[in-house]
C-alpha cells in the first residue's frame, strides 16, 4: 500500500467549477469563494491541466454542451486564455 503525505487531493469537479467561477467573474484568485477548493489548488490544477491539454478539452466539451457558458464572445475569451491561437469552432 502506498503511503501519501499532506492533504487529500481536492475533488476535480469542484476545482473545475472554481476555475469556471474565476473565468466567468473576472475576479482575482484570492477572491474565490470558500465553497471551492483553495485558490492555490485551483490555480495549480489549472496549470497542470493546461500543460497536458486537459483544460482545453474540458472547457471545449463544457462549451459545446452549452452547460455553463452560452456566449460566443466568452467562448473565444475563455479558450484563448488557454491557447491564444485557438478560436471556438461552433
Amino acid at each position: 500500500m502506498r503511503m501519501t503525505r499532506g492533504r487529500p487531493s481536492a475533488n476535480d469537479h469542484k476545482v473545475f467549477e472554481g476555475i469556471l467561477w474565476i473565468l466567468r467573474s473576472g475576479a482575482r484568485w484570492q477572491d474565490l469563494p470558500e465553497e471551492f477548493p483553495s485558490p492555490v489548488t485551483c490555480w495549480r490544477r489549472l496549470w497542470d491541466w493546461r500543460t497536458t491539454g486537459l483544460a482545453h478539452r474540458l472547457l471545449h466539451d463544457r462549451l459545446t454542451e452549452g452547460l455553463a457558458i452560452a456566449s460566443k464572445d466568452l467562448c473565444v475569451s475563455v479558450l484563448s486564455y488557454f491557447d491564444p491561437f485557438d478560436v471556438c469552432s461552433g
